[in-house]
This record gives structure tokens, sequence and C-alpha cells, in this order.
């Protein structure tokens, strides 16, 4: 056999075992989507958010995503939970899938999972301007949690104690939204005040 037909078999068996390593063997990492419309109830004591969390997996074996939570940035010691999922996005009481649990990211598929999650006293941080969270996951075996991506809520424009549906997209805010949002904020902060001075 000639030099040259021993490189071109070498080369040959090489493609041929990265083509499969890349279509069937290889770890790829989880991509995160943005957010662009979340349901949430805005009280002074439990704060939940339903966010459609929308995973993308790069790579060609399947990723499982163990444990989701939000930590909110400016405070890193706001942590909402993940507590269940729901089977949509619009804000009703009824209509839970399933309490949180590991599921599987197929190799290069989409999933989308709207999560359920719940803190204590997030309603002292709003204010005028969007809470910015953290999504923190544990993936595969592992039980360290790790910083995924940004999620960006317009909790803004949060005006209800009871569950509803909100869009990011500023565009399709009805007239008086972050008015309507002030004002559901100070009303949170009144109560706050009344329930301090009762505890005095």
């Amino acid at each position: 056999m000639t030099l040259p037909s021993v490189i071109v078999a070498c080369l040959a068996l090489i493609f041929t075992v990265a083509s499969f390593w890349w279509l069937q063997a290889r770890k790829g990492k989880l991509k995160l989507y943005p957010v662009t419309t979340f349901s949430g109830a805005a009280t002074n004591h439990t704060f939940v958010l339903r966010v459609p969390i929308i995973l993308y997996n790069t790579g060609a074996i399947p990723r499982v995503v163990t444990g989701m939570r939000l930590r909110w940035q400016g405070d890193q010691t706001q942590v909402f939970e993940c507590h269940s999922f729901r089977k949509t996005i619009q804000a009703t009481e009824i209509d839970q899938d399933d309490y949180a649990h590991p599921y599987v990211v197929p190799g290069r598929s989409v999933i989308t999972k709207h999560a359920h999650f719940i803190a204590e006293g997030f309603g002292r941080y709003l204010s005028s301007e969007p809470s910015i969270f953290l999504l923190e996951i544990t993936v595969d075996a592992s039980t360290s949690w790790k910083v995924l991506d940004t999620v960006t809520l317009h909790t803004e424009i949060m005006n209800e104690t009871s569950y509803v549906s909100y869009t990011n997209n500023s565009g399709l805010w009805p007239d008086g939204a972050e008015s309507e949002g002030r004002q559901h904020r100070e009303k949170l902060a009144e109560m706050r005040a009344r329930a301090a001075r009762l505890n005095h």
C-alpha cells in the first residue's frame, strides 16, 4: 500500500470516528431561550412566579435536569424554589401537571417546562425596574448548582395579589400598566408599614 493510500485511509477512519462522536456521543450544553411571558401573584408574604423555561440541548446525548431555581440578583439570599410544573403559562391554580422532578432534555431537542417558583417576602423588593434572576440548575449526576443564564421579568407591571399573566413585551402592555404596578407596590408598602406598627 502506498503512502498516499495509507494517508487517505487514516483520514477516512478519523472522519468516520469523529462523525460518529459528533452525531451520537457528543455531550452538549443546555441553552436557555429568552422569556417573553410569565405569570405571578405579588403579595408581601408569598410571591409566586410561573415561568416558561425553554431549554435546548446542543449535544447528541440526553441531559437530565434534576433541579431548578431562580436567584434574584439584587439579593443573593432571595431564592425562588421550583415547586411544581404547570400545563400552560395561563394563570390558573388548578392546572398542575406534576410536582417538580428530574426531566430529560434529549439530544438536539427543545423542552419547555412551565415552572412554578415560590419565594417568601419578595414583595418588598419590587420596584420600577425589571427583576433580573439567575436560573440555577443541577444537571445529570452533579449535585452542585450552576448558573445557566439570566432571566429578566418585568415585575414592575405586576399589579395583583391573585394569579395574573404578564408580557415582557412593553409594546403589548395596556395603557396605565406601569402606573397600576406602582399603585400596587404602594399598597404593599402600606401593608408592610401597618404590620410593622402593630408588631411594635
